[in-house]
């Protein structure tokens, strides 16, 4: 094809004639719905004042960029709007899901639940490698450039559907999202509705009372959902919301408190391995609810710090650290999976 038959052009389109349903519509769409209802007085008052980007489809036109002008404008009642027009074809399906990302990622147009999905359809649909979703994809949808975080957002897209509407409505954060991935797959829909949702846990609360729960299931060879029922039988979830979490958060406690014990012996005599000199420790957050440790180490004089050095090396090198950095992480990763597996 031509450069000058890719060339788009103005004309005005009758509203009708758009796809509103079914393919062609979210080709280039993050999600199905679109909630034209903040453009609506808008568009009742002045009509649809900025051009919209479609493509020809069939008889019709589907919409690039501009979809909630056109939900607001069918809403309305307006019967057509200026439009920037592709000829059928004229794009490619990559150009154009990428026009319709760049369009749409600016401000707060898109959720994380939306970001989560335009990677996975760029992987799905659209044959992106990681290589491409980490320097193209992630950028356009305003997120960095880091493998991390664009496999985070791989699996949170594979969420069940309640947990990514209520990201996407803003009622649960990314947070909330990551979180869940330690549960089992097939655990996670109940896992949210059950807890998450019934009882309101934040996601510093989701994050540990999963992790918890794990930890006692690997330990005592149970299901999460039996672990789950031990710390808070069915009935007590239907109580009042806030004392119900307290006493799921007091009874997890509770029962993780000797295994916390022994935790924190062997994490004792792993510091001890090290040869410290005075005024140096290394420590982990309270009851080991984070993945990380910290080195605190007092100014000292040239012969501590060499004795500090010589301690950290041995450290690394021993494989004293990475056993530090094993209790601290609570094998979360391990129990879930060896959960799924079972």
């Amino acid at each position: 094809m031509s450069g000058a038959t890719k060339k788009p052009r103005m004309e005005t389109v009758h509203v009708s004639a758009i796809v509103s349903a079914g393919e062609g519509w979210d080709d280039c769409l993050t999600r199905h719905g679109v909630d034209g209802s903040a453009l609506l007085e808008s568009v009742r008052r002045s009509g649809v004042v900025e051009p919209v980007t479609v493509e020809e489809h069939g008889d019709g036109f589907r919409v690039i960029f501009g979809f909630r002008r056109v939900a607001a404008a069918r809403a309305a009642g307006v019967e057509s709007v200026a439009a920037v027009v592709y000829a059928q074809g004229a794009l490619g399906s990559r150009d154009a899901y990428l026009m319709a990302l760049s369009a749409n990622a600016p401000g707060v147009t898109l959720s994380d639940a939306d970001r989560a999905a335009a990677l996975l359809k760029a992987r799905e649909r659209f044959h992106f490698d990681e290589d491409a979703l980490i320097s193209i994809i992630a950028p356009l949808i305003g997120l960095p450039a880091s493998h991390k975080v664009v496999r985070e957002y791989l699996a949170i897209a594979q969420l069940p559907g309640a947990v990514l509407d209520a990201l996407a409505r803003g009622g649960k954060s990314r947070e909330h999202a990551s979180a869940l991935l330690q549960i089992p797959e097939a655990d996670r829909e109940w896992f949210f509705r059950e807890f998450v949702e019934a009882l309101r846990l934040s996601a510093s609360e989701t994050r540990l009372v999963a992790a918890g729960a794990l930890d006692l299931a690997a330990r005592e060879k149970a299901t999460l959902r039996e672990t789950m029922a031990e710390l808070m039988p069915p009935d007590e979830i239907a109580g009042v919301g806030s004392q119900a979490k307290a006493a799921l958060k007091e009874a997890l406690a509770r029962r993780l408190a000797p295994m916390i014990a022994e935790m924190e012996d062997e994490f004792a005599g792993l510091v001890a391995q090290l040869g410290l000199p005075a005024g140096a420790a290394v420590e982990h957050s309270e009851n080991f609810e984070g993945d990380a440790i910290t080195l605190r180490a007092k100014a000292a004089d040239a012969e501590t710090i060499a004795r500090l050095a010589k301690a950290l090396e041995e450290g690394i090198t021993g494989g004293t650290f990475e056993k530090m950095l094993t209790i601290v992480r609570r094998k979360t990763d391990e129990s879930a999976r060896r959960l799924q597996k079972g």
